[in-house]
């Protein structure tokens, strides 16, 4: 079965590794619609040859599956369109930056998917496969991708709290899947930390946090550090258990998930499924939300430790 597939928002950067991933495995990509970004929406489709449609018009194609990168708060407002129609509908992260779009994306009652793709990381599944039946006591996380480009013409919004969620969300939300990897379904109890700017008229640049999960009828300690700093992407998970540390380092692009995120949506628009459903997604993504209001509340520009 050649599975066609449709892209609705092409907000950042996300979609262009998907549409290469994807047509390697020999999906074929039928249609894209972008009706809050029409320039974005054109490169994209002169780049990949893709067809301009408007969302009705996408629907009407009826695709096998959607990749959904809208800006996130737009996200509730556009899944109506395609939910009960296109039998897989995966959303590129961020889904959710406030709890108002939390809410909104409940009230959906599901039928989407959405993680970041390191959930579909190679290491990062063998990690979550190995510490599974082991006792864990604590957990140490570090997402670090630059922030510069969320601050790039165009793409302003993601550094905005109540848009794309700012450094906490764009970058926080892949500290939060490599926790769920390794505690699946664990949920925010406390957290305290520190927040650091560059600039005061941008988004957080750096959080470091102590947090404690609910996991499994236990509280577990996980440390946070959130970097949205100069350099090179790196994301690193330790899990401590009572027979020893494991962990896993990613520090070079195909290492981070894309490649097998486009498998599994193809696998998954094979099924009629979709990966990742808001059932079992929702926790990693609501941990982010209430990790970032939390953490802003007890920290401003002000108060940042560089002052």
């Amino acid at each position: 079965m050649t599975v066609r597939l449709g892209f609705l928002g092409v907000a950042h950067a996300h979609p262009a590794i998907d549409a290469a991933n994807l047509r390697a495995l020999g999906v074929e990509l039928i249609g894209v619609a972008d009706d809050d970004d029409p320039a974005r929406r054109r490169d994209f489709a002169e780049r990949f040859g893709v067809p301009e449609v408007t969302i009705t018009e996408l629907v009407a194609l009826a695709p096998d599956a959607v990749i959904v990168t809208a800006r996130t708060a737009l996200v509730a407002e556009l899944l109506p369109a395609v939910l009960g129609i296109v039998p897989t509908v995966f959303v590129n992260k961020v889904a959710a930056a406030t709890p108002g779009h939390l809410a909104a994306l409940d009230a959906l009652g599901g039928g989407f998917g959405t993680a970041t793709p390191l959930a579909f990381a190679p290491a990062v599944r063998a990690l979550a496969r190995d510490v599974r039946d082991r006792r864990i006591l604590g957990v140490r996380v570090l997402a670090h991708h630059d922030a510069a480009p969320f601050r790039s013409p165009g793409r302003e919004w993601q550094d905005d709290p109540a848009d794309g969620g700012g450094t906490l969300l764009s970058v926080g939300s892949h500290a939060w899947q490599l926790v769920d990897a390794v505690l699946p379904g664990a949920s925010l109890v406390a957290i305290d930390g520190e927040l650091a700017w560059r600039d005061v008229g941008a988004s957080e640049d750096l959080a470091q946090a102590m947090a404690q999960v609910r996991h499994g009828g236990s509280d577990v300690p996980v440390q946070l550090t959130v970097s949205g700093l100069a350099g090179d992407d790196r994301y690193e998970v330790e899990v401590f258990t009572e027979a020893g540390i494991r962990g896993a380092v990613l520090t070079d692009a195909a290492q981070f998930g894309f490649a097998e995120l486009a498998g599994a949506v193809a696998a998954a628009a094979r099924r009629g499924e979709t990966p990742y459903p808001w059932t079992t997604s929702r926790t990693a993504a609501t941990n982010a939300v209430t990790a970032a209001r939390l953490l802003r509340t007890t920290s401003s520009p002000a108060e940042s430790p560089h002052d």
